[in-house]
């Protein structure tokens, strides 16, 4: 998830420690979520709003399970077992989004760009453990900074600052408690309410970018599309530099006004684009600051190779 570091890094952990770059950290803290055991409660907090999850993990007879509870707002309940996938919620919604632990990250691949610095912060105490920041701090101006503060024994992440350029804290999302090697067994992963099937998230394009009809003609530098779709005459588009995602959305609308909004590190721009006679609407929705969105929706056109093939 992060590229080549050639970094002087502050020499915070003992020799041993420090012998790891960020991208082998991060590779330990991605594996450290899928193969420990551990159960514990994230806070999720904004100047705007904040929830809370129960979480529990755990490799059974060489399968992952792990099971989120939402503990604000509309009961829901998220439940991996093995290749299986099920989502329980209150009757009264029929619209939402199966749940996701915030607190793990991809694998890294190093082989991407991307436009982060990488150093190391002072040891502090999380959740009673004793945690080890890492800042990532972007090159430009077009996404956010985060900290990220991992246990140094079991490599987990307790915890993610997203900071804005000032490095003012935009959302903060923490364990307030987490209890790691816990006794858990396959009666832990059972939905408390009736539940329904996930379909599996595709991770892999179904088309390439030559293959849509609509593309954005800017990205910001280390940015690489992971998912685009086109159905009816809409077209989705998926980016992520190995931090930070985004999400552009083209569609059909007679009515389509400009529109911003933010909510927290969240951030949506529409603007409506004129073409062959109709009018569209193009959105962009993210974690990064909404001047970059503006430039990426601000650079939405037809997309001229795929028109061409047509």
């Amino acid at each position: 998830m992060i590229r080549a570091l050639i970094l002087l890094l502050l020499p915070v952990w003992t020799l041993a420690d420090i012998s790891e770059s960020p991208q082998q950290i991060l590779e330990s803290v991605a594996q450290a979520a899928r193969q420990q055991n551990y159960q514990g409660t994230i806070v999720m907090a904004s100047s705007s709003h904040w929830q809370t999850m129960e979480v529990k993990h755990a490799m059974i007879n060489g399968e992952e399970y792990e099971r989120l509870k939402q503990l604000t707002g509309v009961s829901q309940e998220s439940i991996k077992r093995g290749a299986e996938h099920v989502c329980s919620h209150a009757e009264h919604l029929p619209l939402h989004r199966p749940l996701k632990n915030p607190l793990r990250i991809p694998t890294p691949k190093p082989d991407q760009n991307f436009a982060y610095d990488f150093t190391y912060g002072d040891l502090q105490r999380m959740a009673g453990r004793m945690v080890q920041p890492l800042n990532v701090k972007p090159y430009d101006n077009k996404r956010y900074g985060l900290t990220l503060w991992i246990d140094k024994k079991s490599k987990l992440l307790l915890g993610v600052d997203l900071l804005d350029s000032k490095q003012n804290v935009l959302e903060r999302t923490h364990y307030v408690d987490i209890s790691l090697a816990a006794e858990l067994t396959p009666q832990d992963f059972i939905p408390n309410m009736p539940a329904h099937g996930v379909q599996r998230s595709i991770t892999e394009p179904e088309k390439s970018i030559a293959q849509v009809g609509w593309k954005p003609y800017w990205l910001p530098v280390g940015f690489e599309l992971t998912h685009a779709l086109e159905e009816d005459g809409s077209v989705r588009l998926m980016y992520f530099d190995g931090i930070t995602a985004f999400s552009v959305f083209i569609d059909r609308s007679d009515n389509a006004p400009a529109l911003e909004q933010q909510w927290g590190a969240t951030a949506a721009v529409v603007i409506p684009v004129a073409y062959n006679e109709s009018i569209h609407r193009v959105t962009a929705v993210g974690e990064v600051p909404l001047s970059t969105l503006r430039e990426i929706v601000a650079s939405v056109q037809p997309n001229l190779v795929a028109n061409t093939r047509e």
